[in-house]
């Protein structure tokens, strides 16, 4: 289980590692894949956030990336993914999981920076 800085903490409340692990963590618990070839579903999702947060194709990543499944073998991953309705009920309560519940109880102001 992820543990995350106290709001006194000195290090910064996020870093990549970080966000990446919880990102991983609940992927994996909320949107469950079997695969094939010696390759995990971590493996998979850890290409597709990496993808994602770069705007990057599947295909592309992965020519980037060393031991990891070929594009075609992350789409054929993807396609036993046939029920695209649950698919987002499963990764809708997986953000919500991850809500804390004293910010889940209202209304709140936030900003984001994006450089």
């Amino acid at each position: 289980m992820t543990t995350y800085p106290s709001p006194l903490s000195p290090s910064p409340a996020l870093t990549d590692e970080v966000t990446l692990e919880v990102a991983l963590d609940c992927l994996l618990e909320h949107l469950p894949i079997e695969m094939e070839g010696g390759y995990t579903p971590e493996d998979l999702f850890e290409i597709l956030l990496r993808a994602a947060s770069r705007g990057d194709s599947i295909e592309h990543t992965v020519r980037q990336l060393e031991g990891v499944p070929s594009g075609n073998g992350v789409r054929y991953h993807l396609d036993k993914l046939s029920d695209m309705a649950l698919v987002e009920q499963q990764l809708n309560q997986a953000l919500q999981s991850r809500i804390p519940p004293k910010i889940a109880k209202g209304r709140h102001r936030i900003a984001l920076i994006c450089p």
